[in-house]
């Protein structure tokens, strides 16, 4: 069964954004054998993440995720079942959305929150905002492209 997970948390002080690429090269190639695929934001002091896949694996990987010491209040935004992945073709994009200096995490949680009292909402606008981003990460299948003349 395909499943999704969105979790928002706070960075540690002793996360430094210059990280980010370990992160994403860790994450591509643990992920890859797995068919695990998403996207995670950072803000500068927040992380957004998306992650799509098989359900036991998913909430094993969210557990290591739990674990990890670069940050703290973990907070699920959404935990379902899904049709279809959104993030198919990234086994981890990883993008610093810090320039946007207005997504701190009180926004990241109010642009997800269920301000309509509707849990798929809060999923549904998470899902918008994580896509939003995707289109200024390269293409993760560029480098398999034939280059046309």
């Amino acid at each position: 069964m395909e499943y999704c997970i969105i979790y928002l948390s706070t960075a540690t002080p002793e996360f430094n954004p210059d990280m980010l690429g370990r992160i994403a090269q860790t994450a591509s190639v643990n992920n890859k054998p797995l068919n695990i695929t998403g996207m995670l934001l950072y803000s500068g002091t927040h992380f957004l993440q998306v992650l799509e896949g098989d359900q036991k694996l998913i909430e094993m990987l969210l557990k290591h995720i739990d674990q990890d010491s670069r940050h703290t209040d973990i907070e699920l935004i959404m935990n379902t079942a899904i049709q279809k992945r959104v993030f198919a073709d990234w086994h981890m994009g990883v993008l610093d959305v810090s320039r946007h200096r207005d997504l701190d995490r009180e926004k990241f949680k109010f642009i997800t929150d269920q301000a309509v009292c509707d849990p798929a909402a809060a999923g549904r606008a998470a899902i918008s905002v994580l896509k939003l981003f995707r289109s200024e990460l390269p293409d993760p299948l560029a480098r398999y492209k034939k280059k046309t003349a």
